[in-house]
């Protein structure tokens, strides 16, 4: 019976290990800055989305530029009428039997010139807003992946740093296990040692667990499906500074302007305006119909007595719309939503100026607290190792070793919070001024 166990437990561990095996190995991805911005080029889908719209756009508005071409034609028409017809005097004539034919070319066109000279420059603008549509969800892209990249990074050095005061950690428990057993310490430090190891091993677990949420969240910004690891290319986590001085003199008082946002609603009001003019002037354009025929046209039972026939149709017509008279509801309607953009432009310009303030106020005061922490982590590494080499010479307690432990890692903590949100008003600061 022991021996069938041991076989049915060996055989489930291979199937077991057979289909780990089986299991596709998680993609990993180095990441940095460029890798970043490289991500966002073409593999997000709502990027793509809005360049196949653009792509439609554009061809839309090389088809709008084609709105004067007239349309062509050829064939050969039959016409029979038999029974009673009336005359262009009102007299009717009962028992006609009449046929004809026509065989030839025609060409018919209709110039709209209240609206046709205008469709291609409203199709060119439309297609312009698409363009910034794109950028603009761009750039809101990368300030959301750049932020998860900084808080990534953040993460991967407190789990160093984690690591670091683990194997210190366990190396204190071994040593005080000697000394409990050779009766040199007491039981109640060995006990306090366990209970700081554990500690710190539940900082990793959560540093851990943090760390895989937010490369979750950036797998999924990048729509890449599948089991996906992130690892931060640069193993030092440091300040970055993507904008030269920290006075920031270069930033122009106009550096709204330059944003894809604000400029998609610019393009938008310019389509607006070129909608009012092309409204406004449609009263005085006509429009235009020509109809040009020319072929054969006879008795189709007879087709030698056929003739050439040419004509030519044509109309100049004015059309005056009686609501535009009364009411004239439409040219209010795009006056409004004129003002609706240039509303939502005012408040993107305070918007924009109100996140430059706060990136300026966030790198100043960030870029103090980085200094302050790495004076505090200085201290407390120094005053760190002074403890642990008395707690070896058996001349300092295990609580000053874990009390010194403590303040390091809070030290350390401080640095790399600091450093990621300098970063991340660095990378918001950046996105802003850049050309």
């Amino acid at each position: 019976m022991r021996i069938k166990k041991q076989f049915i437990l060996g055989f489930c561990l291979m199937i077991l290990g057979l289909w780990a095996q089986a299991q596709p190995a998680p993609r990993v991805i180095k990441l940095d800055i460029a890798a970043i911005m490289d991500f966002l080029d073409d593999d997000v889908l709502a990027i793509q989305e809005l360049n196949e719209r653009l792509k439609l756009a554009q061809v839309k508005a090389a088809k709008e530029k084609s709105w004067w071409l007239p349309t062509l034609s050829g064939g050969f028409n039959l016409h029979q009428l038999n029974g009673i017809a009336m005359n262009t005097d009102g007299r009717y004539f009962t028992d006609l039997n009449r046929q004809n034919y026509f065989a030839g070319l025609g060409l018919d066109a209709e110039w709209d010139f209240a609206t046709g000279p205008d469709r291609a420059r409203l199709a060119e603008a439309a297609t312009k807003g698409l363009e910034l549509a794109s950028e603009t969800e761009r750039m809101e892209l990368l300030q959301k992946a750049g932020e998860l990249y900084f808080a990534l990074a953040a993460e991967d050095a407190r789990m160093r740093s984690q690591l670091a005061l683990l194997v210190r950690a366990e190396s204190i428990v071994q040593q005080l296990a000697i000394q409990v057993e050779g009766g040199m310490r007491y039981k109640s430090e060995l006990l306090l040692a366990k209970s700081n190891l554990n500690h710190t091993k539940l900082g990793l677990l959560r540093d851990r667990e943090n760390y895989q949420s937010i490369g979750i969240e950036l797998a999924g910004l990048f729509n890449l499906e599948g089991q996906v690891t992130f690892t931060i290319r640069d193993s030092l986590f440091l300040p970055v500074d993507l904008v030269e001085n920290p006075a920031f003199p270069q930033i122009k008082p106009n550096v709204y302007a330059k944003q894809p946002a604000y400029q998609q609603l610019n393009a938008a009001t310019n389509l607006i305006e070129i909608r009012r003019k092309s409204y406004q002037k449609a009263l005085l354009r006509p429009t235009l119909r020509l109809n040009i025929q020319e072929g054969i046209f006879g008795n189709p039972f007879f087709f030698h007595s056929g003739a050439n026939q040419f004509q030519v149709n044509g109309g100049l017509v004015w059309r005056l719309p009686l609501e535009r008279m009364f009411h004239n509801r439409q040219l209010e309607e795009m006056d409004i939503e004129m003002q609706v953009h240039h509303t939502m432009m005012e408040q993107l310009r305070f918007k924009v100026n109100r996140d430059l303030d706060l990136a300026r106020h966030r790198i100043r005061a960030t870029g103090a607290q980085i200094a302050l922490a790495r004076e505090g982590m200085s201290l407390s590494q120094e005053a760190l190792s002074q403890s642990i080499e008395r707690q070896k010479l058996g001349t300092a307690r295990a609580f000053e070793v874990f009390q010194a432990q403590e303040y390091y890692a809070r030290a350390r903590m401080d640095l790399i919070e600091a450093t990621k949100r300098y970063n991340q008003a660095q990378w918001t600061m950046y996105l802003l001024v850049k050309e």
